[in-house]
């Protein structure tokens, strides 16, 4: 069972002085995709599923390498095109996962605030579904950009929010996400016990997502 977040200390809302962060603990903060592209590079390969499906799957490898590569207009294009082809193909769990990289590419194109209204207008969508999993995932992509802005407090709040339905929905994957990233938000305030209690809860959720 996840447990609560432990509290962030108290800091100002502002980024600390340089000196509080070294160069590692700012790379942490930086815009990064889902590492998804493994999973969907061998759904696109499965010649049983839906053509649609499986050219969704190639652009979404194709949208994430652009993220990783801080290339936000054409991870913008990709995503786009495969969100539209994972909603014509009927398949929710890509349609939630684009949409979070669509979220994470408007805080790299635009500013984090614009990415936390876009967050917040596909999570209204998303919650009348009734799409916890989506929820909670589009939580995550809040909180990443509430901690790039070093609202730490704020990111913490989403986090609480959005690991209970990730649990619910069972993917364990998206839920050592969760808490890697309440890891990072530990980190920018130099809690770092606090940091390595989520970093050890986040390793054994991902354990337990591996495949038998």
């Amino acid at each position: 069972m996840t447990k609560a977040l432990p509290a962030a200390d108290a800091q100002p809302a502002e980024q600390p002085p340089a000196h509080r962060l070294g160069e590692e603990a700012q790379r942490l903060l930086a815009v990064q995709g889902d590492h998804l592209a493994r999973y969907y590079c061998r759904l696109s390969e499965d010649s049983a599923l839906d053509s649609r499906l499986r050219e969704a799957a190639v652009l979404f490898c194709l949208a994430e390498d652009h993220l990783t590569e801080l290339e936000a207009s054409e991870a913008t294009q990709r995503g786009n095109e495969a969100l539209a082809l994972f909603r014509a193909a009927g398949c929710q769990a890509g349609e939630e996962d684009s949409l979070r990289l669509l979220v994470g590419a408007t805080r790299l194109q635009e500013t984090p605030d614009a990415a936390i209204e876009v967050g917040h207008k596909h999570l209204v969508d998303l919650n009348a579904k009734g799409s916890r999993r989506g929820c909670g995932s589009l939580l995550l992509a809040v909180a990443e950009a509430e901690l790039a802005k070093w609202q730490t407090a704020k990111a913490l709040e989403a986090l609480e929010e959005a690991l209970p339905m990730l649990q619910d929905s069972g993917d364990a994957q998206l839920q050592a996400l969760g808490l890697l990233l309440a890891s990072r938000a530990h980190v920018a305030t130099c809690d770092f016990r606090a940091a390595l209690r989520c970093a050890e809860e986040a390793l054994a959720a991902a354990r337990t997502g591996l495949p038998t």
